[in-house]
């Protein structure tokens, strides 16, 4: 039976559109589900097999990206090494009005009617609409920020193809950063999963994704921490020394500066406040 999931219009503080970054482990499965918003999800690591409830499975690599409409649906499968996702949700009355707006638009990915196309990310692109997800607000969220959060991804999507892949080593390193081994060695941990030099690691990293290999780390840190404080009730302190922090004040200086509210303000918002 194929579940239904709808948008939680309880959500107060993400009343438009929502993201969500998530590790799937070894051969975890997500069930075939449809639902009545939009989602654009981006695979960030490892490999995952997409089944689309009306067209036949595939399999996803790092940078695939899929566009589902409301009433679409699929199931997830991730590979032998575990997956990291990227999704991002559109409330469907404000999809309706803005697929009216921009179908057929460069950048507009979810098509009007019929399979959506495959689409390959680059780095720049995937650094992009990291960047539009890490400035969505998750509180007191406007209808203008959802706006601009599609503004964004349309305009990171009219990219022309980028020819260079990120290379294998620093793929395959980056798959254990967002575990919990990976988030406590942090720096180190990833340089020396690298297996090159860290000038060599630092100069990959901001060729394909456009930061330094600090700002990486401490993102996958900040998101870890983000998802942590929404799943459990452990101690905030608790959760920044699991993801690697060692300072609480740095914790919460670089969870503001990522998702514009505080770790407790975050936590009540998706518990329902």
């Amino acid at each position: 039976m194929v579940g239904i999931l709808t948008w939680d219009r309880r959500e107060r503080e993400m009343p438009w559109a929502r993201t969500l970054t998530s590790r799937l482990a070894a051969d975890e499965e997500v069930a075939p589900h449809r639902h009545d918003f939009a989602e654009l999800l981006w695979v960030l690591a490892g490999s995952v097999v997409h089944r689309p409830l009306d067209a036949p499975a595939e399999d996803l690599t790092p940078g695939a990206a899929r566009f589902l409409r409301p009433g679409d649906g699929h199931g997830l499968a991730a590979g032998g090494d575990g997956a990291v996702l990227v999704s991002a949700s559109l409330a469907g009355p404000l999809f309706a009005e803005l697929q009216a707006r921009y179908a057929g638009s460069p950048g507009w990915p979810w098509p009007a009617q019929g399979p959506a196309r495959p689409m390959q990310l680059g780095p720049a692109t995937i650094e992009a609409l990291q960047g539009a997800v890490a400035g969505l607000p998750r509180s007191g969220q406007e209808r203008v920020d959802a706006e601009w959060f599609v503004a964004v991804v349309m305009r990171a999507l009219r990219r022309p193809p980028e020819r260079s892949a990120v290379p294998r080593w620093l793929e395959q390193a980056l798959r254990d950063l967002p575990t919990a081994e990976g988030l406590q060695e942090g720096l180190p941990g990833l340089v020396r999963r690298c297996g090159r030099d860290p000038a060599t690691v630092s100069r990959a990293v901001r060729r394909h994704f456009g930061c330094t290999t600090s700002a990486l780390v401490l993102r996958a840190r900040i998101e870890h921490a983000g998802q942590a404080l929404r799943l459990d009730g452990s101690p905030i302190l608790d959760v920044a020394m699991a993801c690697g922090f060692k300072d609480l004040g740095h914790f919460y200086r670089a969870f503001r500066a990522h998702y514009g509210t505080t770790p407790r303000a975050w936590r009540e918002a998706a518990v329902g406040g």
